[in-house]
C-alpha cells in the first residue's frame, strides 16, 4: 500500500481488497499493464479478456455487450492488440473451403503480430480458446 504523510497523519491513496477464495481476482502480467503502446482501450479490453477462466471462449458479441463498442470499434483495438502481439485471429474453414467461423486467441506473452490465418474445421486440434501463454 502506497502512504503519503500530511500534517503528521497518514492518508492512503490506493485501498484495495484482500486476495484470497473469498474475494475474485485478475492475476495478469504487469509487463501488459505497464505497455506504453496499449491504449487505454486495449488494456481495458485484455484485462477483460485475462479476468475470464481460461476455457472461456471470447467472441465478439461478449466484447460487445460488455464495452457496447460497435463492429468498427471492436475491429480497431483488436487490430491494435495484434500488432502489439496480444491477439491473433483464426479464420475457421468448413466443408468445401467455405467460412465456418472463427477463433479468437488473446496472449498475455507477446507473439509475433500476424494476419489471419485459416483453419481446416474438420483437422482442428482441440485447443483452449484462451491461450495466456505461447510460442509462437
Amino acid at each position: 500500500m502506497r502512504t503519503v504523510k500530511r500534517k503528521g497523519a497518514e492518508v492512503n491513496q490506493i485501498h484495495r481488497e484482500p486476495k484470497d477464495r473469498e474475494h475474485e481476482f485478475t492475476r495478469m502480467s504487469n509487463a501488459i499493464i505497464n505497455d506504453k503502446k496499449l491504449t487505454a482501450d486495449g488494456l481495458g479490453l485484455l484485462t477483460y479478456i485475462f479476468s475470464k477462466p481460461d476455457e472461456w471462449i471470447p467472441l465478439r458479441t461478449d466484447i460487445r455487450k460488455r464495452f457496447k463498442w460497435g463492429r468498427d470499434k471492436i475491429q480497431k483495438v483488436l487490430s491494435e492488440l495484434n500488432k502489439l502481439g496480444y491477439f491473433r485471429e483464426f479464420k475457421l474453414q468448413g466443408q468445401g473451403g467455405t467460412f465456418a467461423g472463427s477463433s479468437l486467441h488473446f496472449y498475455e506473452r507477446k507473439s509475433a503480430p500476424s494476419n489471419a490465418k485459416t483453419v481446416s474445421r474438420q483437422n482442428r486440434q482441440p485447443e483452449k480458446a484462451l491461450l495466456k501463454y505461447s510460442n509462437n
